[in-house]
C-alpha cells in the first residue's frame, strides 16, 4: 500500500507485536523479576497493590498500546472496519499466549487472553473515536 500513513502505523504494530512476543519468550524467572521490581516502585505509591495486579494491568496496557496502533494503522486504509484491528489483537493475544507454552516455566492462561483483548478493545474504541473526531473536523 502507498499510504504513508498507513505504513507508518504498521510499523508500528509490527514492532509492538515483536515487543509483546519477546516479553512473552522470557522465562518464568525473568518475567518475575521484571514484574517484582515493577510492583515493588509501584506499591510505594499505592500500598493495596499486589504484584498480581501489576502483571494484570501490564497484560492491558501492552495490548492497549497494540489496539492504539492497529486502529491506526487500519483506519488509514480505504474500508475500514472496526472488526480488522479487533481480530488482529485477539490474533496476537492467542499466539501470545501459546507462545508461552513452549517457554520454560511458563504456561498459558486463558485470564490472560481476556485481559490483553480487553486491553486492545478499549483502546480500539477510544482512540478510534478519537481517529473519527479528526477525520471528521478535516471535511
Amino acid at each position: 500500500m502507498n499510504n504513508p500513513k498507513f505504513r507508518f502505523w504498521m510499523i508500528l504494530s509490527v514492532l509492538w507485536t515483536a515487543v509483546i512476543f519477546g516479553f512473552s519468550a522470557f522465562s518464568r524467572d525473568v518475567s518475575g523479576t521484571q514484574s517484582t521490581a515493577v510492583w515493588e516502585v509501584l506499591r510505594t505509591i499505592w500500598s493495596s497493590l499486589t504484584e498480581e495486579k501489576v502483571r494484570s494491568i501490564a497484560h492491558c496496557l501492552e495490548f492497549a498500546v497494540l489496539g492504539w496502533f492497529t486502529v491506526g494503522m487500519f483506519f488509514h486504509t480505504k474500508s475500514f472496519k472496526l472488526s480488522k484491528p479487533l481480530l488482529y489483537c485477539l490474533f496476537i493475544a492467542l499466539c501470545d499466549e501459546t507462545l508461552q507454552k513452549f517457554v520454560e516455566g511458563r504456561a498459558p492462561e486463558i485470564k490472560d487472553i481476556w485481559l490483553d483483548f480487553g486491553g486492545a478493545v478499549v483502546s480500539i474504541l477510544i482512540f478510534w473515536g478519537f481517529f473519527s473526531m479528526r477525520k471528521s473536523a478535516k471535511k
